[in-house]
């Protein structure tokens, strides 16, 4: 994909650079955001809060508390329930399940393995345990035990949780490149997505399937409802950088979809693939290809550039935490904020900076308009570190 995205920068048709099967472009679309962000660790534990509150709860009040919190994916505030459940009965097989669980979301399948077999072979019939352990075959691409506990785990689903189970079907039996099986598997969980919270995650699955199976023109038309939900994530929380990153994946997605079916439009060479040779016609949707993947990549330099800024004000807050005194480092820590729509931290930030110097004409701008006293205006905008203007 980068040598595609490269040179179409340059303006040189490369469309057809070659997609082997065994590249698993689908499978990469499947695994760009539903890799762990977590890094392998102990069994997790927390100090523990509000003790007496623990204890007056019951075995089965924690377990069900602990189970609520890890399907919210709230799993730190999971951890205190579980350890004062394992004070009354560390053998519990639900319990034991819900350890595991929060051991593959924390990245160690190692020590999450044998604790789900217990649980398993203490009921082979409870949904929870057959998911996680789809779940965690499937993170280590182990696809046939995948598809095993997670065509179980749907059978014993509640109705709220089938379609995730059905995404975790179709990713299964892509990787074991089934590929009838995951199209029917991704065709469920997109019936049951829409309007859901998961549409977006299914919606990553239903592309990857319908590029593997060569279904282009509808994969684009996916791949830009993909765009679609995450604009409209996006757009309603502009400060969140994951929110961002989403929207950079989709859009990604989207080029991997438009590059793929670009294939047909080159001529074959002698080893079968795609030449840079563009097919006798083919020339002008060759062109309007790469001009849609040149609008796209426009669209991703901004959002590259609104990333960068999320870096900086992490520094720019480190260097208000150690001198919180300095007006310069509050006005352009609000600046900064700004940029990435962080509006009502920025207000705080240009609210202090005019507290330690009256007279900095940019932070009183800035905090008129974004108090909404000039609806119409921008955020006055300035280089971070400039002079603030003087009073008039």
């Amino acid at each position: 994909m980068m040598r595609y995205l490269t040179v179409c920068c340059l303006g040189v048709i490369a469309l057809a650079a070659p997609l082997r099967a065994q590249d698993s472009t689908a499978a990469n679309i499947v695994g760009d955001e539903a890799a762990a962000e977590a890094v392998a660790e102990e069994e997790p534990t927390a100090p523990l809060e509000n003790v007496d509150e623990l204890k007056a709860m019951s075995f089965e009040e924690l377990l069900a508390e602990a189970r609520r919190l890890i399907d919210d994916g709230e799993i730190r505030k999971s951890i205190p329930y579980i350890q004062m459940a394992r004070t009354r009965d560390d053998t519990s097989p639900g319990l034991k399940t819900l350890r595991g669980e929060v051991l593959l979301a924390t990245g160690n399948i190692q020590e999450a393995r044998p604790l789900l077999m217990e649980a398993y072979h203490a009921d082979a019939n409870d949904f929870r345990v057959n998911y996680a352990l789809g779940r965690l075959y499937l993170g280590t691409r182990i696809w046939r035990q995948a598809y095993v506990y997670l065509e179980h785990a749907e059978q014993l689903a509640p109705l709220d949780r089938s379609t995730e189970v059905q995404r975790a079907l179709a990713e299964a039996y892509l990787g074991a490149r089934q590929i009838s099986r995951a199209t029917e598997f991704a065709e469920k969980a997109a019936r049951g997505a829409r309007g859901q919270d998961n549409e977006y995650t299914v919606w990553r699955t239903l592309v990857a399937v319908l590029i593997e199976n060569r279904e282009f023109e509808r994969a684009i038309s996916e791949a830009e409802h993909l765009v679609e939900l995450a604009e409209r994530e996006y757009t309603a929380d502009p400060g969140d950088a994951k929110k961002l990153t989403q929207l950079s994946n989709a859009r990604q997605i989207l080029v991997a979809a438009l590059q793929t079916s670009g294939t047909e439009l080159f001529a074959s060479g002698p080893d079968g693939m795609p030449t840079d040779q563009v097919v006798p016609g083919a020339e002008a949707r060759v062109a309007a290809l790469i001009k849609h993947v040149g609008e796209i990549m426009a669209l991703q330099a901004e959002v590259q550039r609104i990333l960068a800024y999320h870096d900086v004000v992490t520094l720019a807050e480190r260097a208000v935490q150690y001198d919180p005194t300095n007006a310069d480092y509050q006005r352009d820590l609000g600046l900064l904020l700004v940029e990435i729509s962080k509006y009502d931290e920025a207000i705080v930030a240009f609210e202090k900076a005019l507290e330690l110097n009256p007279g900095d004409q940019i932070s009183a701008r800035n905090l008129e308009l974004l108090r909404g006293k000039q609806p119409t205006s921008q955020p006055a905008s300035s280089t971070p570190g400039d002079t603030p203007a003087e009073t008039p």
